[in-house]
């Protein structure tokens, strides 16, 4: 596989994946803090549904448990979304390497 490139075409890709990266990163912060308010409402929820619940402590957890299912996947699709906003900075980061390196090899 052959890549004709210029030293402008890697200047521009580096341009454009460090945009994308400052984009990125800024939304971050948001997806983190909606993270840490989804889990503390489930923990909330569950509290609430345990001590509301009648029967032995095992009855009382399952139905917790039943009771806080939707705040609980919504805590976790959060945590999910953070997991998956991380990923997509460090293969940005791994990209601008590879674009650092072809510039290197240009000069």
């Amino acid at each position: 596989m052959s890549l004709d490139l210029t030293p402008n075409d890697v200047v521009s890709g580096l341009l454009n994946l460090s945009r994308e990266l400052g984009e990125l990163a800024t939304g971050l912060d948001k997806l983190e803090r909606d993270a840490v308010e989804a889990r503390e409402d489930f923990t909330l929820a569950y509290s609430t549904a345990y001590l509301k619940a009648d029967g032995t402590v095992e009855e009382r957890k399952h139905r917790a448990v039943m009771q806080t299912s939707d705040e609980r996947i919504k805590a976790d699709l959060a945590e999910a979304l953070v997991r998956g906003r991380k990923r997509q900075l460090d293969t940005i980061r791994v990209r601008i390497d590879v674009g650092r390196s072809a510039s290197a090899a240009l000069r």
